[in-house]
């Protein structure tokens, strides 16, 4: 998996470097889905704190392109984020 770096909208202050790839979920009509994985013990975890699954982030890449991604799952080691549809 690509490793990218990239910052929540509102608090560039809070960068993150982890897992990104992209996948094409089964059906003819589906969109292709992005995942971003950060590994907790080497990130500002805390800039996440009071989120719930569900709840909606926006990351920018190094380049200025924006993504509003849900959080998914948060593990023990890694807190997953995935794109809307």
């Amino acid at each position: 998996m690509p490793s990218v770096q990239l910052h929540i909208k509102d608090h560039p202050e809070y960068a993150f470097t982890g897992n990104y790839f992209t996948e094409q979920p089964e059906g003819e009509n589906a969109s292709p889905r992005s995942h971003f994985e950060i590994l907790k013990a080497t990130q500002p975890a805390e800039a996440f704190e009071d989120l719930s699954q569900g709840d909606t982030v926006t990351f920018v890449s190094a380049s200025g392109q924006s993504e509003e991604m849900l959080l998914v799952n948060e593990t023990p080691s890694h807190i997953i984020f995935i794109s809307r549809d």
